[in-house]
């Protein structure tokens, strides 16, 4: 704990501000803030982010494809893409949908209260969108800018990078496919800065 108290003397939190956080029950979601930095309990780690990368994003429109979009911490991509390509796999960060039943346009948004995926892997049952986030282990700072993505009909087709809805999933007769790729923005400390045991 010394070593940490130090360390986090660096980012102008105030000493009897990490004092008190690391003498307490470090409970997930508990955190300290300094003039730019915020430093968050979760599952017994402390992660440290820049105040500004926590920011909630401005949910966007997508009427066409391809397209680009930077939305909180992915820089996501939109592309239909055909059978072919679909079966060389896919690979982490990325989402493949049936584009056959997507209604245009499309809407990247923040998870809200109340979402809710019937992710493919549960064959059409439901589920809450805040409790995937948490069974994927997404820190309580970043779940607010996990993209959700809904088509026109309003359902939510998918929430990256962890599931597409049962209802897009794309099958053998799966002609047209969309293709969601995202890359993570260096929009937050280093690994090393921001991981800390206490």
């Amino acid at each position: 704990p010394l070593l940490v108290f130090h360390l986090l003397q660096d980012y102008a939190f105030s000493s009897s501000d990490i004092i008190q956080l690391l003498n307490g029950d470090l409970m997930t979601g508990k955190y300290i803030e300094s003039s730019h930095y915020r430093l968050y309990v979760d599952r017994g780690k402390l992660l440290l982010f820049d105040r500004a990368a926590l920011k909630r994003p401005v949910p966007l429109i997508i009427h066409s494809l391809p397209a680009e979009k930077r939305f909180g911490r992915y820089s996501l991509k939109f592309e239909w893409i055909d059978k072919e390509e679909y079966k060389n796999g896919k690979q982490e960060e990325m989402l493949i949908l049936d584009g056959k039943n997507l209604l245009f346009p499309l809407l990247i948004r923040p998870w809200q209260p109340g979402d809710r995926i019937a992710p493919s892997k549960m064959k059409g049952n439901t589920k809450k969108v805040k409790d995937m986030l948490t069974e994927y282990k997404i820190p309580l700072p970043l779940k607010q800018s996990t993209p959700v993505i809904q088509d026109d009909s309003k359902r939510i087709v998918a929430v990256f990078p962890s599931s597409e809805d049962y209802k897009y999933r794309p099958t053998k007769k799966s002609n047209k496919l969309l293709r969601i790729t995202g890359a993570i923005l260096q929009n937050r400390l280093s690994p090393e800065q921001q991981d800390m045991h206490p």
